[in-house]
């Protein structure tokens, strides 16, 4: 006898009376009911109180009806068995047993059963008529459309169904996405005789509401070749290896967790569980569990959902999850971006899921919006300001060029900051949010870079490294916040189907990102210990190396004031010479055994002299960028932009003779001039001859004298040397013995 449920009301009261009677009628015939010959087929027909509108599907134990109920004016669906089932006792027992266990539930998620009996003398139970596609055919239809959010709430919603099932001691045994029927919330489309429109059942695709209902109703749809083997109930693609073995005494509500696997499996892979081509191997394959992971199927599972649908799909019911309620919570856990049971985290992937929940998502969007708009600004204010930059040592050339690159930014900017607010609205173009993505952080790295000094960074950033850290930091700090919320914000781009080709790619990607910025890091040393050749001006002086030398007149020197000498040579002699001498600075070349070693002495408030060598040498017959930085605090030599690494010699003479030791540099150090000459020579250390004067062979194109210490890390020498306000003399030394000084017109006189 069928007892109902303490919540059972009165209409369920009848309801399981009826079925008793049912029950007690064909317990009577012992299985062994005459058929009326209607059984064949009741579509058109009128019988009691249904009307049969149409057939909605037939299998191998019996066929359904949509029908119309004329005493409570309602559609439902007639579950009619066939004719030779109802010969066979034991599958007769199972359609009164389907009936019975339906008849005490009711839950959202079950198809409710509404009336049992005797359509003259063939049995029939009538349930609730669920409009839409049965999950099977909709993932026919559909393989793999939905996202692994979507397909994880559709097991959370059977998982819960599941539970309730288990709550009133009823085993499904049979769960898989033929018994699932996808029933929309609101159909639309249906006219007096039930059809309902397409867009009433792609709910999944509309994203309109959907509601998952479990029922029985696959039975009457399967073919006969999968439906049973060797007595065991239940379809052998999603069946439990204790279901599949025969072992009775081990099928609990475990099994059924088994079932919800199998369907997740589904789900995420488009196909069963088990896929062999022979029944015999397929049953062999279902005793064994012999489960391909999800992940292996489809590489876009994400690890969490293939842990969890494994620990559903495992061999002993005791490694599965406890009942279907835990299922459910674990499957919440995974959307709402926590931890799960079946796929602990680390902290960093705990972090990676924090930043799927909704809220961070929805400030994800803000962010990208914000950080966009400041760059723009930041643009635009530095555009305005970039006068200020002349004040701060920017040279003519470099302040051109800042203004050039500017006005070509600040377009980008704006289109960037549009695009930024089309994703928060959520109409950013796929094609537009990869450029976007991909722009925004090309531009991060290489600010990242140039801030460590990897990447070139030419004008004024270039040589002015405070001025690099100041300008490039904030670019550097919004292009990482704004690539990062575009990651955060989109995440459904990087596991969307459409971008499968990313995901088949990306290690390949990642692994040549990686070469690319490894060989960057290995080639940067190798181009810094074999500089490239620089171009020389286009107009020289030559210098023989004998009588040659060349006289800048009247320059004064800023007695212990920062200054910046640079000029640009070609040497042509290994021998020690010196190249220019201003004041108390001299820029000589030392003989090497590979070419030469760039050097310079200077004298300090104490009179002790310094003699600073390079400690790599250069090769001869190239144009090389020669500079010497002094500030209070040091002594900076410059070779083709690189700072050199020097060793600085003390020299200390006597009556008795002369002698050099090793030493370091006094800091502070105040450089003073004990000459007293107000004239620099170039070519030579002197103009007249004698035993002092070490005359230099080879060439020098430009000349420019600073107030102003220019460099402090390596840089971008300039292709032509242009003045800034902090130039005081710049000779362009031309044919003819022309020179012009751009700034103060000092006079340079040449005596060969």
């Amino acid at each position: 006898m069928i007892h109902p449920a303490k919540s059972a009301s009165s209409s369920d009261d009848d309801l399981i009376d009826r079925l008793n009677r049912f029950y007690s009628r064909s317990s009577g015939s012992s299985g062994k009911v005459t058929p009326s010959p209607m059984t064949i087929d009741f579509s058109g027909r009128r019988i009691g109180r249904y009307i049969f509108r149409r057939q909605l599907g037939s299998g191998s134990f019996g066929k359904v009806y949509l029908a119309y109920d004329t005493q409570l004016e309602r559609l439902v669906a007639l579950k009619v068995p066939r004719y030779e089932v109802l010969l066979d006792t034991k599958n007769f027992d199972r359609f009164i047993c389907e009936a019975k266990a339906a008849a005490k539930l009711s839950h959202p998620g079950i198809v409710t059963i509404h009336d049992a009996g005797w359509l003259e003398s063939t049995p029939f139970i009538a349930s609730a008529y669920c409009p839409g596609l049965t999950l099977a055919e909709w993932l026919t239809q559909h393989p793999q459309a939905a996202d692994f959010q979507v397909q994880a709430s559709v097991v959370v919603r059977l998982a819960e169904a599941v539970q309730y099932i288990h709550s009133r001691g009823v085993i499904h045994h049979d769960l898989k996405p033929a018994n699932v029927m996808m029933v929309a919330d609101v159909v639309a489309g249906q006219d007096h005789n039930g059809d309902v429109s397409e867009s009433g059942i792609t709910v999944l695709i509309d994203g309109r509401p959907c509601c998952p209902m479990l029922t029985d109703f696959g039975l009457a749809s399967l073919s006969s070749n999968n439906e049973t083997h060797r007595n065991r109930v239940g379809t052998i693609s999603y069946m439990s290896p204790e279901q599949a073995s025969g072992e009775s005494e081990r099928i609990d509500h475990r099994t059924d967790v088994f079932g919800l696997g199998a369907i997740f499996y589904h789900l995420l892979t488009g196909r069963p569980p088990y896929c062999p081509e022979t029944i015999k191997d397929l049953h062999q394959a279902a005793i064994n569990a012999e489960v391909v992971p999800p992940i292996q199927v489809n590489r876009l599972v994400p690890a969490v959902l293939n842990a969890i649908c494994m620990k559903c799909l495992a061999r002993k019911p005791e490694d599965r999850y406890a009942s279907a309620a835990a299922l459910s919570e674990d499957l919440k856990r995974f959307s709402k971006g926590e931890p799960t049971e079946a796929y602990p985290c680390s902290r960093w992937r705990r972090m990676g899921q924090a930043l799927k929940r909704p809220q961070i998502l929805a400030e994800a969007h803000r962010v990208v919006l914000f950080a966009s708009s400041i760059q723009l600004v930041l643009l635009v204010a530095v555009l305005i300001f970039n006068w200020l930059l002349n004040s701060l040592q920017q040279t003519q050339k470099e302040s051109g060029d800042s203004m050039l690159l500017l006005v070509g930014l600040i377009p980008l900017a704006a289109i960037a900051v549009y695009a930024s607010y089309l994703h928060s609205k959520k109409k950013l173009p796929n094609a537009a949010y990869w450029m976007l993505l991909l722009g925004s952080f090309t531009a991060f790295g290489y600010c990242l870079l140039a801030l460590l000094g990897v990447a070139p960074c030419g004008m004024y950033f270039g040589r002015m490294a405070s001025a690099r850290m100041l300008g490039l930091t904030p670019f550097a700090l919004l292009l990482g916040i704004h690539s990062l919320a575009l990651y955060v914000a989109d995440q459904r781009r990087w596991t969307d189907r459409d971008n499968a080709w990313w995901h088949r790619s990306k290690r390949s990607l990642a692994v040549a990102s990686a070469i690319v910025v490894v060989s960057a890091l290995l080639i940067q040393p190798l181009l810094t210990k074999h500089p490239l050749p620089i171009a020389g001006p286009a107009q020289f002086w030559g210098f023989d190396g004998d009588n040659d030398v060349a006289v800048i007149e009247n320059i004064p020197y800023p007695e212990q004031s920062p200054f910046t000498i640079e000029l640009r040579a070609r040497c042509e002699r290994p021998q020690k010479a010196s190249i220019m001498t201003y004041g108390p600075i001299s820029l000589m070349i030392k003989p090497a055994d590979e070419g030469v070693y760039f050097c310079t002495n200077v004298t300090d408030s104490d009179d002790a002299i310094y003699l600073i060598d390079t400690r790599k040498a250069f090769p001869l017959h190239q144009w090389l960028h020669l500079a010497v930085c002094y500030d209070q605090d040091q002594l900076r030599l410059f070779v083709n932009g690189e700072l050199q690494p020097t060793k600085t010699w003390l020299y200390q003479w006597s009556p008795d003779g002369s002698d050099v030791t090793e030493t370091d540099l006094p800091r502070p150090l105040s450089i003073v001039d004990i000459y007293h000459d107000p004239s620099a020579y170039v070519g030579a250390n002197q103009p007249q001859s004698g035993t002092n004067r070490i005359p230099f062979k080879g060439r020098i194109g430009e000349i420019q004298i600073s107030k102003a210490a220019f460099y402090t890390n390596s840089f971008s020498p300039q292709m032509e040397l242009s003045p800034t306000s902090k130039v005081f003399c710049l000779l362009h030394l031309g044919a003819g013995n022309q020179a012009t000084d751009e700034v103060n017109q000092f006079v340079i006189r040449r005596y060969e």
